[in-house]
């Protein structure tokens, strides 16, 4: 099954700036995420971008880099690209700060969308001693690994298991992707700052992929140094 993967990206994150170029083991970020879409086998890998010097960073790497315009969201910059490229099959919108993600959790996220001919995205178990930590999107799912609900606050409420929401989604189709990002914001999105909860109050479905490692995006210059430590002890 062939199926694209598009980092969106842009230069000015507020926690930390120029992120996508930012160094890791002598390589910008950006570049370690589309290295990992490559490996993970998609037909096209292309970075979607609000800056040049992002673009520049991609293609200096062997890999596609699409201008996007304004967007309120990642998949909203997604869908942008999808619609210039006019890709076909799959597509895959993987968050320009997951460096360490599997590239077997973006293939396999790819096939359950577009067995289900809908959208998807990915979760692993939260360790007990992090399920509080506020920089972690967490989820509950249903009995048949359907998404309930998306939160930056502890659920479910009193219990010592959680699920932590990986930075992948996976849509059926370029139609699918646009159709959804063209809905108006909803009052959970705009209260959880999470754009999937536009498309479950919309009443999209969500098929989530449990797997047995969460990878952590990197938001702060605190994750950017763990992440700077963890690519030096994996080299």
């Amino acid at each position: 099954m062939d199926f694209s993967v598009i980092v969106p990206a842009r230069l000015g994150a507020a926690r930390l700036p120029a992120k996508p170029l930012a160094d890791i083991g002598g390589r910008p970020l950006i570049v370690h995420v589309l290295e990992r879409a490559r490996q993970a086998g998609a037909a096209r890998v292309v970075a979607a971008v609000d800056d040049d010097q992002i673009a520049a960073a991609a293609t200096a790497a062997g890999f596609e880099a699409v201008r996007t315009g304004e967007c309120s969201c990642g998949s909203e910059r997604v869908a942008q690209a999808a619609a210039q490229l006019e890709l076909e099959g799959p597509i895959v919108n993987l968050q320009g700060d997951e460096p360490f993600i599997d590239p077997d959790t973006i293939a396999a996220t790819a096939r359950l969308a577009a067995e289900d001919g809908g959208c998807a995205t990915a979760a692993a178990a939260l360790a007990a001693q992090t399920i509080a930590d506020a920089s972690t999107v967490r989820m509950v799912i249903d009995d048949d690994s359907n998404a309930l609900y998306f939160s930056r606050a502890p659920i479910p409420h009193g219990s010592d298991e959680a699920l932590a929401h990986i930075g992948i989604y996976a849509f059926a189709s370029r139609q699918l992707l646009a159709k959804l990002t063209a809905l108006p914001a909803a009052k959970l999105e705009k209260s959880e700052r999470l754009e999937q909860l536009r498309w479950l109050a919309a009443g999209q479905r969500i098929r989530v992929l449990l797997v047995s490692e969460f990878t952590a995006g990197i938001d702060t210059p605190e994750d950017l140094a763990a992440a700077r430590n963890r690519h030096e002890q994996r080299n």
